[in-house]
């Protein structure tokens, strides 16, 4: 990977690194730790929730949280905000990503264009 790539993933380790001191550890370990990062495209991070009372909770409750930091992490990058996307396993749009990714990671580079990489 090029130095001026970010992998999906280790945006989302920096995230839960703010999100574990802002939020406590029992908060966290309940509502984010189980949130999986799926792709980063057209200013939105998607993550993928367990359930729909989880993706309900997180659009109530911390949704706001997630997107700043997330936007303290990419705004100084890519001068635009991004906008946290939770979904669950039977939610078209997460079907249809999953559907395109065709075995690929999605990252975006400091510029902000989008480009993946096959994984092997």
């Amino acid at each position: 990977m090029f130095e001026n790539e970010i992998m999906v993933d280790s945006l989302w380790l920096e995230v839960c690194h703010e999100l574990k001191a802002k939020l406590g550890e029992s908060r966290f370990a309940t509502w984010i730790e189980v949130l999986k990062p799926i792709c980063y495209e057209n200013h939105k991070l998607m993550v993928l929730c367990q359930s729909n009372y989880i993706k309900t909770f997180i659009n109530g409750h911390f949704k706001d949280y997630i997107e700043e930091a997330i936007n303290n992490q990419l705004f100084p990058l890519i001068q635009e905000r991004t906008e946290l996307l939770p979904v669950v396993a039977t939610d078209e749009i997460y079907l249809e990503a999953i559907k395109n990714s065709g075995g690929q990671t999605s990252f975006f580079s400091k510029s902000g264009e989008k480009a993946t990489k096959k994984e092997n």
